[in-house]
């Protein structure tokens, strides 16, 4: 067995024995591989680092004559030599055959070029220092990384060779990244700015097992530095995170520092300069990164100096990891901020959808991907933080489209992609805030994982979320089923975007287990599992409102959603709901046979429900809801985590005034100051009262005022008023053009009311985009207002209740020996209220 001081004297026997020409020329020339690139090194070496042509054969492999006639065929000599750049640090890529050190060489022997970058003083053209980034890492495994071969690597014991690599330089970085041969992959990032070099380096542990005591050493070596290349650690400094060293004269400095720091010292032998860092420990698929700082000051004051650098906050600098051959970066039209949002990548030749990920460290980027079944309904996007982002592409045509929520215009674009990395960037011009205006956005429907919220809501701008949590799906399950265990408070992403995660699902699709659905309704907003199962019903609507919770109708059709209205009182009703996407309409058969035929504007295809017919069903049906005393308020629900729909496509505005808090919010909501909306923002009032706002006297000449503001992305089709159930005026609204380049539409209008109970809304349409799938239904619609007098309420059409008995009568008979008597009984209360109601209809 070999000792390390064995193979310390055999390396150095070897240095002393071959002559530094010769084993310069064996082990570390570099034969170019095009003119091109044969010229850059020619023009680092002689232009730079003014090599002669006899170091140049050493590192090129070409004899000096050749050298001399390539020099001269690309005009290279001292007399073309350019002006470096002022506007930032000079750095090049060390050409190796010079040994970058003086002394102690047999510490370094076959020193690998790939790892180290020449940083050229500002005071001196000819004066540079060599960074070696990283000169060696360690870990569990043992030396598993050394830019030279004075002693055995885990690698070099097995005899394994590492193949040569050059540094790369993308965007006027400086790149490099090593794949070992065990799946530990590491890089650095050394990035020139006006003062100092900012650098990152990475390790990504693709092995599997958790990586430990991962020290790196970094080194810089001094002996290019006139005036710092003495032998010795009496011009060096250690102190507040930093080493630094100093000229002869300590007039001059050279300052580094890398974070978070494991080790700082310095070599008199060589000599040289360390800040050497630690990597967290790394488990299997993770990525953990250390930042760097390389700096020249001129001056006595390196105290201060130090102070400043710290200052600049370097060590929690965002880091970005730019990979992808398509990069690009979404930003505020006017501000240039960067914006979250999410993105659609579209490959046009090949007719499929790419997912981008972050360009930032910290940054996140979600997919989504949905489709129904085999149909044209299908959402592929991408939710990114406010970071850059990018992708690997094949070469191709490919169109790029960011949104970000209903306040901003979405930005289109196509590009190229081949051999170069190509840059892209996208700007969002925002055409409306409405939380200026006191609106907050909400999503009560949400099937996306508590982890995907803080990326998603803020690419969405989506104000609130209420994830369901608990998912109940056959009659002998309670929420408690699933073991979890959620603390009773709001989770603030940040002071506009807030989540409440104890919510729950009752959707019905098994009793005991066999095929026989019930239906869907949400308890949201309650403080502890509800320890109950369903049907039947009625307990759950009491234990949800001790727990101060929201009943909220999924869907108005579902097969007991008839008998839920009136035996639990729901308070929410989802006038969007799940079934309303981005994209093609997906459920044109669901429920088609529960349409009331007698209804008008329902409409249908060949297929089955048309979109606007979908939506029309869900209006009317809220509408007669509405007339026979269940005043409901409205809200919106995307199921986003299930359906092919982003988060918040069809989302609720809630007014909270000036102070937006969670509590606020879900309060506002149940009073129903909301309006629910696919893409028109409505700001609007009735006789100057927000939607949801109650009269218990007729108002002055019998007649509601609807004044206000309606911004969309889009020409408005028409504006609508609804009054009790029935459209009583619609308008083709004259959409004005805004200098943003979207449409505001003022709404003023007086609506005669009579003087007897009623309630009234305003609901609108936008124009579908080009793109849209065909039928799309783009709207938006008020919480309804409501005029009460007393004596004299308000009756229903007998349509409307008699659709109702009819669809309890269905239940009554199809559930008939599957439900428990309890259950059943209350259908038959349901249908009991509504012969009450039938009494007084019209």
């Amino acid at each position: 067995m070999k000792t390390k001081t064995n193979v310390w004297l055999q390396c150095v026997m070897a240095i002393v024995t071959l002559p530094a020409f010769l084993h310069a020329q064996v082990d570390q020339t570099r034969t170019a591989g095009s003119d091109s690139e044969l010229r850059s090194w020619l023009e680092n070496m002689s232009w730079h680092h003014r090599y002669s042509v006899s170091e140049m054969a050493q590192v090129t492999g070409l004899r000096e004559e050749q050298l001399t006639e390539q020099l001269a065929r690309f005009e290279i000599s001292d007399n073309t030599r350019p002006t470096r750049p002022t506007d930032r640090l000079f750095i090049l890529p060390y050409p190796g055959g010079r040994h970058p050190r003086i002394g102690f060489l047999e510490g370094a022997v076959d020193p690998q070029r790939e790892t180290k970058l020449s940083a050229f003083a500002p005071w001196d053209e000819t004066s540079y220092a060599v960074l070696d980034v990283p000169e060696a890492i360690w870990s569990n495994l043992g030396l598993t990384y050394l830019a030279h071969t004075h002693i055995d690597t885990v690698w070099t014991k097995q005899q394994v060779s590492l193949p040569k690599q050059e540094w790369k330089i993308v965007d006027g970085n400086y790149e490099m990244v090593r794949s070992l041969p065990n799946g530990i992959e590491f890089g650095v990032k050394v990035i020139p700015l006006a003062d100092n070099l900012r650098m990152k380096m990475w390790l990504t542990n693709r092995t599997n097992e958790r990586l430990t005591d991962l020290r790196v050493q970094n080194c810089v070596m001094l002996k290019g530095m006139r005036d710092f290349d003495q032998q010795s650690n009496d011009n060096k400094r250690f102190s507040d995170g930093y080493a630094a060293v100093h000229s002869t004269d300590a007039a001059r400095w050279m300052i580094t520092g890398w974070d978070p720091l494991h080790r700082n010292w310095g070599n008199e032998r060589c000599p040289c300069l360390h800040s050497d860092p630690k990597f967290a420990d790394c488990p299997p698929g993770e990525t953990v990164w250390l930042r760097g700082w390389f700096s020249f000051y001129e001056g006595t004051d390196v105290a201060s100096e130090l102070e400043r650098i710290e200052a600049t906050g370097w060590r929690t600098h965002p880091l970005h990891h730019v990979t992808g051959n398509l990069v690009g970066k979404v930003v505020d039209a006017d501000s240039g901020v960067a914006l979250p949002c999410r993105l659609y990548v579209w490959d046009e030749d090949n007719r499929t959808y790419h997912f981008a990920r972050s360009t930032a460290v910290a940054g996140s980027a979600v997919s989504y991907d949905r489709q129904l079944g085999k149909t044209t309904s299908i959402e592929r996007h991408t939710t990114l933080s406010a970071d850059g982002f990018q992708l690997d592409l094949p070469p191709g045509r490919y169109r790029l489209r960011a949104q970000l929520g209903k306040e901003y215009l979405p930005d289109e674009t196509t590009v190229e992609v081949g051999g170069e990395r190509t840059h892209v960037t996208l700007q969002l011009k925002r055409f409306d805030n409405m939380n200026q205006r006191g609106w907050y956005s909400g999503d009560t429907h949400v099937h996306r994982s508590a982890s995907d919220l803080p990326n998603a809501m803020l690419a969405e701008d989506l104000n609130v979320a209420l994830p369901l949590s608990y998912w109940v799906r056959d009659s002998r399950e309670t929420p408690t089923g699933n073991g979890q265990l959620i603390a009773p408070m709001p989770i603030e992403i940040d002071p506009l975007h807030v989540y409440y995660p104890i919510n729950t699902e009752y959707e019905i699709f098994t009793i005991d287990g066999q095929r026989h659905t019930q239906g869907a309704v949400f308890v949201l907003n309650h403080q502890r599992p509800l320890e109950l199962t369903a049907p039947p019903v009625r307990a759950i609507a009491s234990a949800a409102r001790a727990q101060g919770a929201l009943l909220d109708l999924d869907k108005h059709s579902w097969n007991w959603s008839a008998m839920i209205v009136p035996v639990m009182q729901v308070d929410l009703f989802e006038l969007s709901n799940n079934h309303h996407w981005r994209t093609q309409f997906g459920f044109p058969k669901w429920t088609l046979e529960t349409g009331p035929p007698s209804w008008p504007g329902i409409e249908t295809d060949q297929v089955g429900f048309t979109e606007r017919g979908w939506t029309e069903f869900g209006f009317q049906t809220y509408y007669a809801w509405f007339n026979c005393g269940f005043r409901m308020r409205v809200t919106a629900g995307t199921a986003s985590g299930v359906h092919p729909v982003p988060l918040g496509h069809g989302r609720v505005y809630v007014h909270c005034g000036e102070q937006f808090s969670y509590a606020n919010w879900i309060e506002n909501l149940n009073r129903g100051h909301s309006f629910v909306t696919h893409g028109p923002l409505m700001d609007v009032r009735f006789n100057n009262e927000l939607p949801g706002h109650t009269w218990h006297a007729a108002p002055a000449e019998n007649s509601v005022n609807i004044t206000g503001e309606i911004r969309s992305a889009n020409i408005l089709d028409r504006v609508e008023v609804v009054f009790n159930g029935e459209i009583v005026q619609s308008i083709p609204p004259q959409s004005q053009l805004t200098s943003a380049g979207s449409y505001v539409t003022t709404v003023d209008m007086s609506v005669p009311v009579g003087s007897s109970s009623c309630w009234l809304a305003l609901r609108c349409f936008e124009q579908a985009p080009p793109d849209a799938p065909a039928g799309k239904v783009i709207f938006a619609h008020t919480n309804p207002v409501t005029i009460d007098i007393e004596g004299q309420p308000l009756k229903p059409h007998r349509r409307e209740v008699e659709y109702f008995l009819d669809r309890l009568q269905a239940e009554l008979v199809r559930n008939k020996g599957v439900l428990s008597p309890e259950a059943l009984a209350e259908y038959a209360e349901a249908q009991a209220i509504y012969e009450r109601i039938l009494i007084t209809a019209q």
